[in-house]
């Protein structure tokens, strides 16, 4: 636990550094990793980063148990692609982490009446059924393709989330799941 806050704590460390084009413009193909370090038969699906926006942030994709588009708005850092996909229970940070090419799910229980106060706008990247068997759900209307005004909502939900598990992490009894991934570039 005292782990998995610390990474919290260091991922949300400001950078200014600027990522390099070259490494962002690839596709990976990822699959879940079991607890004994092997592959998972069945749970393996492409991250592909879809459209790419100022200030290092972008839309990139993955998939979920059956194998779904879910689209979610990220930032690029020195290392890593930071991204959040939330529901009204679990908050999901995502980590991929460029060197050791692996993306990992931090499952967040939260309760949205009591410690989760989402802005009024919401974003259009909420998902639903983080923790289900069946898979995360988005609408299948979305578009990774959003104007200026989607954007600055975006950007400050993200703020707002980056905020909000980083405060979080200094809590000693948060519950969190991760879920591992191995990826490879295509």
């Amino acid at each position: 636990m005292k782990k998995i806050c610390t990474v919290i704590f260091i991922v949300f460390l400001n950078f200014d550094i600027v990522y390099a084009s070259s490494i962002i413009n690839k596709d990976y193909n990822c699959v879940l990793t079991l607890f004994d370090g092997s592959d998972h038969p069945s749970i393996k699906f492409p991250l592909k980063i879809k459209k790419r926006y100022d200030d290092n942030y972008v839309v990139y994709s993955h998939g979920n148990i059956i194998r779904n588009e879910i689209l979610v708005f990220g930032k690029l850092y020195a290392n890593e692609l930071i991204g959040f996909l939330y529901d009204d229970s679990h908050i999901q940070l995502e980590i991929f982490n460029f060197n050791d090419e692996t993306l990992t799910f931090y499952l967040i229980n939260i309760s949205k009446e009591k410690n989760f106060p989402f802005s009024p706008e919401k974003s259009k990247f909420i998902a639903q059924g983080l923790n289900s068997l069946t898979g995360t759900e988005q609408k299948l209307s979305i578009s990774y393709n959003i104007n200026e005004d989607e954007l600055n909502l975006e950007k400050k939900i993200f703020e707002f989330n980056s905020n909000f598990v980083d405060n979080l992490s200094n809590n000693k009894n948060l519950e969190v799941e991760d879920f591992i991934h191995n990826c490879k570039k295509i």
